[in-house]
């Protein structure tokens, strides 16, 4: 994974796990305080097998550091800063090698990266629904723009027809734009957030297998959410 990708993910807020956002944050501040420029994970760990001449273990670590402490080198000061943020790694993580630990996190980044698995086309009536791993993204023919929420923001995602609302009867009755307008048949896609907040998105009244099978999938990750965090 690269270095700017890190930093990507951590500015989005898109790294819910609270150890995997700060190991990312300490690789991150580790390799600013490293001499030169680097470019992802696996280069970070090519450089520091070098300096070490072995695998990269905190015990390893604790030597380089050491090694560098000895030195007194001007330039070995930022060295023994970007070492010691690599061994605060070490706190949050089962692993005994660093290179072992860049790449476990990595293989669960690298998901959130994905392309959406599900779109469903604004143009068909429906809105653009995108999946990702921790978050979809949202946009209709009623928003100019995408919005995101987390699953684990929310509470449900509820097909509603405003017909069947009090409101909606008192609007038809003393509008003559309701009674226009209930010559339609509008459906609203209510996306719920856990505070009994909502958004409301228009949607096509016409029924579709795919945008169904859409919103099972995002109620059926939002209780995996819930039920993950109890």
């Amino acid at each position: 994974m690269k270095i700017d990708d890190l930093i990507d993910l951590l500015d989005s807020n898109q790294i819910e796990n609270k150890f995997d956002k700060l190991i990312a944050e300490r690789i991150i501040e580790a390799e600013r305080d490293w001499i030169v420029s680097i470019t992802d994970l696996r280069e970070f760990i090519i450089i520091l097998e070098k300096e070490i001449g072995n695998e990269v273990t905190k015990e390893n670590l604790e030597l380089l550091l050491l090694k560098y402490n000895k030195k007194g080198v001007l330039n070995n000061s930022w060295k023994v800063e970007s070492v010691s943020y690599l061994l605060d790694i070490f706190e949050w993580t089962g692993y005994s090698n660093l290179k072992l630990v860049f790449e476990s996190l990595s293989n669960r980044l690298i998901s959130i990266q994905k392309t959406p698995k599900i779109e469903i086309i604004e143009k068909k009536g429906f809105p653009t629904i995108k999946l990702y791993e921790n978050h979809f993204e949202i946009k209709a023919i009623d928003y100019w723009e995408f919005r995101g929420f987390k699953y684990s923001e929310l509470k449900e995602l509820k097909l509603v027809n405003p017909k069947n609302n009090w409101w909606y009867r008192l609007y038809i009755a003393t509008s003559w734009a309701g009674r226009v307008f209930a010559g339609d048949d509008p459906i609203k896609l209510k996306v719920i957030k856990k505070n009994n907040g909502d958004w409301e998105y228009q949607t096509s009244s016409k029924y579709n297998l795919e945008f169904r099978k859409v919103i099972m999938e995002i109620n059926n990750r939002i209780k995996n959410t819930i039920a993950n965090a109890v």
